[in-house]
């Protein structure tokens, strides 16, 4: 009895060892989706996240009874759909607001940022900052640090891109394209720069302008010298059979610059007569306090300037300023000039002298261009030119005589020029929806009228420019290189021609060693009148 107690004893002992020895079960995977919203507890409970309500959640079970939960939960917060989608652009016809798929896309992230920094007149090496950084990851946490020579390289890939969309722009335009040339010196680098403007009316009658030339000239500043830099720029930009007009300024170089440009023949068969515009450049200036003697002068200049100030802001326009709204702006400084030239003020009587004599031998050249301009207006027409000049002239019939043999001469040129034809519709309340319109009716007409509207009648464009500039080129970015200010002007004068505001400069007061940190006028054209 004892052997068989010994034996069973020991069986008991490996029995038991082998029942420990045996792998202890894994526990089941839970696969279920409400478990990314409730918690398996030890005792094969589950409880909410939410409301910390527990259930009943054995294997037997299923997991029906939790999903129902969750739809019902009082304290389950809905996941923003926005972090997963945006909103469309703009509200539907019915008011409501379609959700869009949203793509990350850091090349237009890079693109974005070299427009703001172009618009916004800052350096380069403003993406290196860290709040920079924290403001882009902020907005797409998949963004990339990126370096002042990387957004550098950037802008410039990106005005070369540009330029050729703006160059396609003015060879499909449909008309003849006049430019506009002044030169300016760089304040901190003392470098002369020329800009060239390029103005034309589109096919439905908008008129645009593009900065087409920022660029430094070298020494010597000569008539010759210049003609060539344009002509080479306007090849550059396919566009040198094209050119209708040129305006200049009063400079005596330009004068000889104009001789030769008529002397290539690619520019001087396209272009359209010689007129002088314009006034002279006065940068003197002095303080003085005045008397009350002094103050009532004042107020008597004050009045006599006030037209001039007037025409002025309506010649400032930038977007919508064609020829035709310049001829009663000048007959009225004109006539404003004879009457005051007549009883003038003692004060006032040498400065009145000059001012008609300068304004006489201008008027003398442009006023064809002003009228002819006019009358192409409907709204004006040869009865608003014949108002003013028997204000201006004794014998009127003769003037009026000038301007209608020189409209026929230009209207028997441009009937001997193929154009195509097109239709718009509209009203006629404004001179460009009259031309809209009428394009079926008078095609030879509206073109030889979309090439004279298009002339500017001053050097207003460059000298905006120069006031850019004057913004890029700051003492803390006079070491960048001459074709990244080219392109840093250029390409902000065409983001703002397709829609960008033009922001407020900021300047950094922490100086950059590198290149990141970075009037009169004459119009040149053929004599065909």
């Amino acid at each position: 009895m004892e052997a068989e107690q010994d034996v069973n004893l020991g069986g008991d002992e490996n029995l038991s060892k082998t029942e420990a020895e045996q792998p202890t079960r894994k526990k089941k995977k839970l696969t279920s989706r409400v478990w990314l919203q409730m918690t398996k507890l030890e005792d094969g409970s589950a409880k909410c996240n939410h409301c910390k309500k527990v259930f009943v959640a054995e294997s037997s079970n299923g997991t029906s009874h939790l999903s129902r939960h969750l739809t019902v939960c009082k304290k389950r917060e809905l996941p923003d759909i926005r972090k997963f989608s945006r909103l469309a652009n703009s509200a539907n016809q019915d008011g409501t607001i379609s959700l869009g798929s949203w793509a990350y896309d850091w090349d237009r992230i890079r693109r974005s940022i070299a427009n703001f920094i172009v618009c916004a007149k800052f350096p380069f090496s403003i993406v290196e900052l860290p709040a920079f950084e924290e403001m882009i990851v902020s907005l797409t946490p998949q963004s990339k640090s990126i370096s002042r020579h990387t957004i550098k390289r950037d802008i410039m890939s990106f005005h070369l891109t540009e330029k050729e969309s703006v160059i396609e722009e003015l060879v499909r335009s449909p008309g003849k394209i006049a430019l506009t040339f002044d030169n300016w010196r760089a304040e901190h680098t003392d470098d002369e720069y020329m800009c060239i403007i390029a103005h034309w009316i589109d096919i439905d009658w908008r008129l645009h302008k593009r900065i087409i030339c920022f660029k430094a000239i070298s020494l010597p500043f000569t008539g010759i010298s210049l003609a060539d830099e344009i002509a080479s720029c306007l090849s550059d930009w396919r566009i040198i059979e094209k050119i209708g007009s040129i305006t200049l300024d009063n400079a005596t170089y330009n004068d000889v610059m104009a001789t030769y440009l008529k002397m290539r023949p690619a520019i001087s068969k396209n272009l359209l007569k010689c007129f002088n515009i314009g006034g002279e450049r006065d940068n003197s200036f002095r303080m003085f306090i005045l008397s009350d003697e002094e103050w009532d002068k004042v107020k008597v200049l004050h009045n006599f300037l006030q037209p001039f100030y007037e025409v002025t802001v309506v010649f400032s326009a930038s977007k919508n300023t064609t020829a035709n709204i310049y001829f009663k702006g000048v007959c009225r400084i004109h006539v404003c000039l004879l009457e005051t030239y007549k009883n003038p003020p003692e004060f006032m009587k040498d400065m009145i002298s000059d001012m008609v004599a300068k304004f006489q031998k201008y008027w003398d050249e442009y006023s064809l261009l002003l009228s002819c301009s006019a009358v192409l207006d409907p709204r004006m027409k040869l009865q608003f030119i014949e108002y003013f000049f028997d204000k201006i002239y004794d014998n009127v019939d003769v003037h009026l005589d000038k301007i209608v043999a020189t409209l026929q001469a230009l209207f028997d040129h441009y009937k001997e020029t193929p154009i195509e034809t097109s239709s718009f519709s509209g009203d006629s309340t404004s001179n460009a929806n009259f031309w809209r319109i009428s394009a079926a009716r008078f095609p030879k007409l509206l073109s030889m009228a979309r090439d004279i509207l298009a002339i500017p009648i001053s050097t207003l464009a460059s000298e905006s420019t120069f006031s850019i500039g004057k913004k890029v080129i700051n003492p803390w970015r006079s070491s960048m290189s001459k074709n990244t200010i080219e392109a840093l002007v250029c390409l902000e004068d065409w983001l703002r021609a397709k829609g960008y505001k033009q922001g407020e400069t900021i300047i950094y007061d922490a100086p950059s060693s590198d290149e990141d940190g970075f009037s009169t006028t004459n119009v040149v054209v053929e004599d065909v009148f």
